[in-house]
């Protein structure tokens, strides 16, 4: 069990999407998670010494460092100020030094507090990882939030395996999967005939994908058409029209009339995402005033577990499902072939299915068609690592239930012992240690530990120059000053047209 002292919302967060035990009772806590100023403290007791020097500057991103407890974890962008100890000694941050400070027993300090690296901090242009030389890029969140969940969850796991404890947490996918394999389309500009080529694909694996609709390409009269021809589909809204505005009000309007169309097929669509994957506060909180019980915009977050972003000091009502945000769209601007396009996505599969994560990519529909044959390829063997598909639908109805389930542990020597409020078949809890992994059912009973069924966890290695995707020519930059000086026009025009 673990034992928070002055939690915030954002670390509550994290933990949560980790799915861990925590108490609020001292005795039975085996790790105390402290925040101390821009810094998460892990100890073994309670109040920590913690008198050691620090030097405060600036961290683009870390990488692992071959730090054995670190498998999975690639480039984690932070781009904030960070405390790091003067004694670090695990990880590696962009400046070649070590970041983590562990010394070996007592204590740990991860120099990066949730609330400075998980708050919302805007989006920027980012590469990602091919062996080719040029590597595609695609605007998301300024934060890799998944990575730094990541990252704090290895901590976490390092220190309660070297204390000879499991590290336990609820499962990422639903029971019996190693992950789960989903597909997105944002529909756009398109028309029903393109769409109806589409579904080929599929309907030839008996998949439903998760369509987002931008419902200003469909009439009322073609609305009965469009609802027959996604009947056995995940038919969510896109947007009416393409567009993100800078304002509450127009936001609502916008996504009031697409739900209007949307009415006009007999559909009341939970899940919306915005266009461009933007996010900010505005086109949040018009999401919850009207009734989204779900979004997925990679400016927030990609490649993560699902989660509530904090809007004015709470949790908003809108789940956050994230998605790999590169599309094939990307890749051709970046000289891929289709070979090569397909390898990229295997590679992202198959780190999503190392880390027992869910695999969520996207496209749209004139380039599924066009590339139908990298399409059919990454489905096939999608479905096939990940072991089952849903829709980001029932994804998201699974997320929810998984957030209400409450449990408690206690591990003494060999003996596992749990106590669960409400036992769900749907959900599992899984118990590493040491680099090996077990899964046991999600109900209250007790365990021997030697007796479980250990298997090695499944390791992607870090590609030894991953640090070339963080590496910023001046061309790269005035690029990306640009990017973002459209957008911030782009805005001020739109308020200037119609200011609140």
């Amino acid at each position: 069990m673990i034992y928070l002292e002055n939690p915030d919302l954002y670390l509550k967060t994290l933990l949560g999407q980790e799915g861990v035990p925590v108490t609020n009772d001292k005795e039975s806590a085996a790790v105390f998670v402290y925040l101390k100023g821009n810094q998460l403290l892990l100890s073994c007791a309670p109040d920590p010494n913690t008198k050691f020097k620090s030097r405060s500057c600036p961290v683009r991103f870390i990488t692992a460092n071959n730090v054995p407890y670190f498998y999975n974890l690639q480039l984690v962008d932070i781009n904030c100020q960070c405390d790091i100890p003067a004694n670090a000694n695990l990880g590696q941050s962009d400046r070649g030094l070590p970041f983590v400070f562990y010394d070996g027993g007592e204590i740990m300090v991860i120099p990066c507090a949730p609330f400075l690296t998980l708050r919302h901090r805007g989006y920027r242009t980012k590469k990602f990882y091919t062996q080719q030389v040029r590597c595609p890029d695609e605007t998301v969140a300024c934060v890799d939030r998944g990575g730094v969940r990541r990252l704090i969850a290895a901590c976490l796991r390092m220190f309660f395996n070297q204390k000879n404890l499991p590290y336990i947490h609820l499962s990422y996918v639903p029971a019996g999967c190693k992950s789960i394999f989903g597909f997105r389309v944002d529909t756009d500009y398109t028309p029903i005939k393109i769409i109806k080529k589409c579904l080929s694909i599929p309907e030839s694996f008996g998949m439903s994908w998760t369509w987002f609709i931008m419902t200003s390409e469909v009439t009322v009269n073609e609305a009965p058409i469009w609802a027959a021809v996604l009947s056995n589909q995940d038919v969510q809204l896109h947007c009416h029209h393409h567009v993100v505005y800078p304002d509450i009000k127009r936001n609502i309007a916008n996504y009031y009339n697409g739900l209007k169309i949307m009415g006009f097929m007999n559909l009341r669509p939970s899940g919306v995402a915005a266009p461009y994957g933007e996010w900010h506060r505005a086109i949040a909180t018009a999401f919850a005033k009207l009734g989204f019980t779900y979004s997925s915009e990679f400016c927030y977050a990609y490649d993560d577990l699902p989660s509530r972003p904090v809007i004015d000091g709470t949790y908003s009502p809108v789940l956050q499902v994230p998605v790999h945000p590169v599309s094939v769209g990307r890749l051709v601007a970046a000289g891929m072939n289709e070979d090569a396009m397909i390898e990229y996505y295997k590679n992202i599969i198959d780190l999503q299915v190392a880390r027992n994560e869910p695999c969520f990519l996207y496209d749209h529909p004139l380039t599924i068609i066009r590339f139908s044959r990298v399409i059919k390829a990454i489905v096939e063997y999608g479905i096939h690592r990940c072991g089952r598909w849903m829709s980001m639908t029932q994804f998201a109805e699974w997320w929810t239930k998984r957030e209400k389930s409450k449990y408690r542990c206690r591990v003494s020597g060999q003996s596992l012992e749990i106590d669960v409020t409400e036992p769900d078949p749907e959900l599992e809890l899984v118990i590493e240690f040491n680099e090996s992994v077990a899964r046991v059912p999600y109900h209250s009973g007790k365990y021997s530990l030697a007796g479980l069924n250990w298997t090695p966890v499944e390791k992607k290695l870090c590609p030894v120059d991953i640090a070339k995707i963080r590496h910023e020519t001046p061309v790269w930059k005035l690029k990306n000053c640009l990017r973002r000086l459209r957008r911030q026009l782009r805005d001020l025009r739109m308020l200037r047209e119609n200011p609140e």
